[in-house]
């Protein structure tokens, strides 16, 4: 008898700790998943989530909206990631066809399409035999917010950072008359225009549109390799940049490439048949 009650006493505690078990890990889980979904909240406190289309495998040029559907996603991002005209539903873009190549990761921008007829237009552009094509590299709000398509004409703005400029006198080719009389300082002196001797000025940062019209020939997105996620291939990604390539004559593209080298370029887009305004180089002596 005595073994019998010692057997249901230890199958009694077996069962205890096992409920205590049961109940302890349940708890321990439930705490868990808890501070977890806490931290997710707190992480995203004070951020507002908005939908938008990603795409998700590589998208051709002249894609049609139905081409697109099955390579993009919806995804949930900060909205202060939201990339302008970013497009959360498909419908919106109905009888547009993409105007250049769309590659994963990138958000999926309304400027991307357009109509088939423009972009049966582009697809014919013809560059004249006189001139040179090239490519840059800019970000998106330096090329009017990526709207950019081949065929469009556009301004080409320059900026540059002072620099020396040796002068012997005014009036030489390469000296300050080429910057409008700006004010120039010279730290630990000053100017004296009846000296003959040579000498490095520095000049006022300045901006000016230095071509009007400049072929548009081609636009794509600019990748940068990265390892995919499983480690075993290299894939790319999009880093924000836009490819455009400009049709010009020798001279203007040297000016082009050398403001993209050693100073910093906007483009504006320009109507065809408007009117080429001249303007004064600008520096801070006549934008205030």
């Amino acid at each position: 008898m005595r073994r019998w009650l010692a057997i249901g006493g230890a199958l009694i505690l077996a069962a205890a700790g096992a409920f205590f078990l049961y109940v302890g890990l349940t708890a321990t889980a439930i705490l868990l998943i808890s501070y977890v979904r806490g931290a997710e909240n707190r992480a995203l406190e004070g951020h507002t989530l908005v939908g938008v289309l990603v795409v998700r495998q590589p998208i051709e040029q002249g894609s049609t909206i139905d081409e697109v559907r099955d390579k993009v996603e919806l995804k949930e991002i900060e909205a202060n990631s939201l990339a302008a005209g970013a497009v959360a539903d498909l419908d919106d873009l109905a009888g547009r066809v993409t105007s250049t190549e769309l590659v994963p990761g990138e958000q999926l921008l309304a400027s991307r399409f357009v109509t088939p007829e423009r972009a049966a237009t582009e697809d014919r552009v013809e560059v004249p035999p006189d001139l040179l094509q090239a490519t840059v590299a800019l970000s998106p709000e330096r090329a009017v917010g990526g709207r950019l398509v081949a065929g469009d004409r556009v301004a080409v703005v320059a900026s540059f950072m002072p620099f020396d400029l040796n002068v012997a006198e005014p009036g030489d080719p390469g000296s300050l008359d080429e910057f409008l009389d700006s004010i120039i300082v010279i730290p630990g002196g000053s100017v004296d225009p009846g000296a003959q001797t040579s000498r490095a000025l520095p000049t006022p940062v300045s901006t000016h549109i230095i071509i009007h019209k400049v072929l548009i020939t081609g636009v794509q997105v600019q990748e940068a390799p990265r390892e995919s996620e499983d480690g075993t291939a290299i894939e790319f990604a999009p880093t924000g940049s836009l490819l455009i390539t400009l049709a010009a004559t020798a001279e203007d593209l040297e000016r082009i490439l050398f403001s993209m080298e050693h100073g910093s370029v906007w483009l504006a887009l320009e109507d065809p048949e408007a009117p080429e305004p001249v303007t004064e180089i600008r520096t801070r002596r006549n934008i205030y």
